[in-house]
């Protein structure tokens, strides 16, 4: 059982990495993430807690540095109180977190990261259409997709590319 779950330490780190997503935060990345978002969307609000919307902000970036929700999730969390896209957000964000070998682009505001070595023929297709091409869907509840860009394969969320399509 103790094989399951991270050590404790590991969420205490200040410069922990996140194996799955190969990414790196920096020292005080709650109160620098905070601060830059703060500035730009709500440059008025004095304490965050005077809107639901910087406090949703706070308690998400608070949530993804301890490592409770993931990368994803954050961007469609902040995005979503700012009323922006996610490339603003990754924007804001990518000054301070380090990717590691991780290349992703964001298609018609979704974002998709580059994935090695996929086999499609062991997936389901999905006829919902994409801007570049056909979705393969993974899991038991077909939560993530899969999509080539030329010889590229490149994963996303099924249900955040249904919502623009």
């Amino acid at each position: 059982m103790g094989d399951l779950f991270p050590p404790f330490s590991f969420f205490l780190k200040p410069n922990r990495i996140n194996k799955k997503a190969n990414m790196k935060i920096v020292n005080d990345f709650f109160n620098k993430a905070c601060s830059d978002i703060d500035k730009k969307y709500f440059p008025d609000v004095k304490y965050y807690r005077d809107t639901k919307e910087t406090a949703a902000i706070h308690y998400a970036v608070e949530l993804f540095n301890n490592g409770v929700i993931g990368y994803n999730e954050l961007l469609d969390k902040v995005s979503l109180a700012c009323k922006v896209t996610h490339e603003e957000i990754y924007t804001i964000l990518s000054k301070h977190i380090e990717f590691e070998n991780l290349e992703f682009k964001f298609v018609n505001g979704v974002f998709h990261y580059k994935i090695k070595d996929f086999d499609y023929h062991k997936y389901i297709s999905e006829e919902i259409g994409h801007p570049l091409g056909t979705i393969y869907k993974k899991g038991k509840t077909f939560e993530y997709g899969f999509v080539a860009n030329g010889y590229d394969w490149f994963c996303f969320k099924i249900k955040a590319i249904k919502r623009i399509i």
